[in-house]
């Protein structure tokens, strides 16, 4: 998993986050919850806010190596 293509915009920032299985095998199917948000404060003592979750279904993949893109602004 990694986050790349991340520049600023007018709401705040785009990202596309990258899902790569390990090995060459088709990736199963999965479901998940990406949360995003701000992080106020300092590493020992933060809050996080305006936090926004959106739920992801992914059907398995055919193909090997299966990579799935989901792009978040």
């Amino acid at each position: 998993m990694s986050l790349v293509n991340i520049t600023p915009d007018t709401d705040g920032t785009t990202l596309t986050l990258r899902i790569q299985g390990e090995s060459n095998d088709p990736l199963p199917a999965f479901s998940g919850t990406v949360e995003y948000g701000q992080i106020q404060g300092t590493i020992d003592n933060f809050q996080e806010i305006n936090v926004q979750n959106q739920l992801i279904n992914a059907p398995a993949s055919v193909l090997a190596p299966a990579m799935l893109i989901f792009r978040y602004s």
